[in-house]
């Protein structure tokens, strides 16, 4: 049986605006386990990105229980929050988030930095995971001298650097054409069959099918939760 990473009980993001209270997630109850792949789908403003945050430590639950490997983030500090998601969490954003001034090897190096891991370590971790991501011979590229395809294989290079137990995708393939969004979605698979954990966040249903599991929310509630029953057959390699 995998190990349970992470358990939210009851979780509940309320947003006041103008006076007005808006409850962005309306009593959410979801456990991820180690090795899991979820694709949390759902229309525009469903709550399906404020979910992400929540669970990468970017934003805290208004009520409502967390428990990050077993650890209550509700009675964590600021700089403990910080400490957790640089440890255990890697991020890919649908808009790349790359530093335009900072070549494609400092982009990737960034997160390692933080951690305060030795420079030739760094240098060790930064060129593992652009081989991994078909990369090496970009290195010394800048973000605007990259196509969106490879913008993105930076981003998710990043966040594999701190060789994070669990990767959270916010919409990865928004602003990439089909081959690119592909090329993404199979190194996903790749590294799941690695043994890394994916909680994936998309309204592309080309994109939901690659998951283990789906999850579909509406209204700030979780309607689905299941195991995919006919998961599509991909002949993917490390």
């Amino acid at each position: 049986m995998h190990e349970k990473l992470i358990k939210l009980k009851d979780i509940t993001k309320t947003f006041s605006t103008g006076g007005v209270e808006i409850r962005a997630l309306n009593g959410i109850d979801l456990t991820i386990c180690s090795g899991d792949y979820l694709a949390i789908s759902g229309p525009s403003g469903c709550g399906k990105s404020t979910l992400l945050s929540i669970i990468g430590l970017l934003d805290l639950a208004t009520f409502g229980s967390y428990q990050l490997m077993d650890q209550e983030i509700s009675s964590t500090s600021f700089k403990q929050r910080c400490q957790l998601r640089n440890q255990h969490i890697g991020f890919i954003f649908q808009n790349f988030n790359l530093v335009g001034d900072l070549n494609v090897f400092q982009n990737v190096e960034l997160p390692l930095i933080y951690r305060g891991i030795a420079r030739g370590e760094r240098a060790e971790q930064v060129n593992d995971v652009l081989r991994i991501v078909d990369l090496e011979d970009r290195a010394s590229h800048f973000p605007n001298q990259l196509s969106g395809g490879q913008q993105q294989r930076v981003a998710v290079a990043r966040a594999l650097a701190i060789k994070p137990e669990i990767i959270l995708a916010d919409e990865p393939t928004g602003n990439l054409d089909s081959k690119q969004g592909s090329n993404i979605m199979d190194l996903m698979d790749k590294l799941n069959l690695a043994g890394t954990t994916i909680c994936l966040v998309t309204h592309d249903p080309r994109y939901v099918g690659y998951a283990k599991r789906q999850v579909q929310m509406l209204d700030g509630l979780i309607v689905s939760d299941g195991v995919v029953v006919e998961e599509q057959v991909r002949e993917v390699s490390l």
